[in-house]
């Protein structure tokens, strides 16, 4: 009768060994397949405080402005430092191939502005530098977000 309940306790352990085995392999496969589901966001790198809420309001601006297509707003980490840009295609005689590029810039005070090279070329057919578009996006830009921006022909 002794044997027989030993071997009943060890069948007991074995069942139950199993059912845990069994569950714990489940809840394994479980939390594999819901934290495969899951995706991370993308974090906005470690940009200076002081240019990260003119830059989404630089944005804004972009999206609303007549004569501005395919705003973006990135960040790129140049000459030591993580900082954004802002591009747009402008509705211009004076255009690239490529977007009007806005990148921000510091000095060696932590003073930050953002600086763009636009063409310098003059269509005959306008007759004068025509950055219109431009123009009134970097005003926008100075009274709304109260940004300091400077535009340079090449």
């Amino acid at each position: 009768m002794t044997l027989h309940l030993l071997l009943s306790t060890a069948a007991i352990q074995h069942w139950v060994g199993a059912r845990v085995a069994y569950a714990a392999a489940v809840l394994i496969a479980l939390l594999g397949v819901t934290f495969a589901g899951c995706q991370s966001t993308p974090k906005t790198p470690a940009v200076p405080i002081p240019l990260k809420q003119p830059t989404e309001c630089m944005y804004e601006v972009l999206k609303t402005m007549p004569g501005v297509r395919e705003p973006k707003i990135g960040y790129v980490t140049r000459e030591g430092w993580t900082h954004p840009f802002l591009e747009y295609r402008a509705e211009e005689t004076n255009s690239w191939v490529q977007p009007t590029h806005f990148e921000a810039k510091r000095d060696d005070k932590d003073r930050y502005w953002f600086e763009a090279l636009v063409p310098g070329i003059i269509d005959p057919r306008v007759g004068h530098f025509d950055i219109h578009v431009t123009d009134a996006v970097v005003e926008h830009w100075k009274t709304q977000c109260h940004v300091v921006v400077v535009v340079i022909s090449v």
